[in-house]
């Protein structure tokens, strides 16, 4: 099974309701593909890891939207197993308990980034996804 990590920047920043709309659109389509994985935003960025045998369909739809720019792949390989058994998206909405109830919703924190990422996965995908997460807390901490 193939995987791909990339990146990207919105070309607007999204509502939380705007993100809401997407994470179910997103993972209505990715159930149908066979496609798992973990995508993450933050002020503007994107950071995605997909997996499943579909990747490489997936990823030039993904290049050829027009919502976002500047993607560029991090890294891309094989794995044997899942390294997310289910798809979900992470970011942080202005009120997080209104998320709460939607599925595939993890609100983008420390604990949650520990929890998700475990060291039976790949270590580039630890390394990106994690250092995604602490670059854009400490710019948020900044503000």
């Amino acid at each position: 099974m193939d995987y791909i990590i990339y990146a990207s920047t919105a070309v607007a920043l999204l509502s939380d309701n705007e993100l809401r709309d997407r994470l179910e659109s997103y993972r209505t389509a990715n159930l149908e593909h066979g496609i798992t994985g973990l995508l993450m935003y933050h002020d503007g960025n994107w950071i995605q890891y997909i997996e499943g045998n579909a990747v490489d369909q997936l990823y030039e739809n993904i290049r050829a939207d027009i919502s976002h720019k500047g993607v560029i792949t991090l890294d891309k390989g094989g794995v044997s197993d899942r390294v997310f058994p289910d798809w979900s998206m992470g970011y942080q909405p202005e009120n997080p308990e209104d998320h709460q109830t939607v599925t595939a919703f993890f609100d983008l924190n420390k604990a949650e980034i520990d929890r998700r990422l475990t060291r039976e996965m790949p270590r580039s995908v630890r390394i990106l996804m994690s250092g995604f997460y602490r670059l854009g807390s400490r710019f948020a901490n900044r503000r």
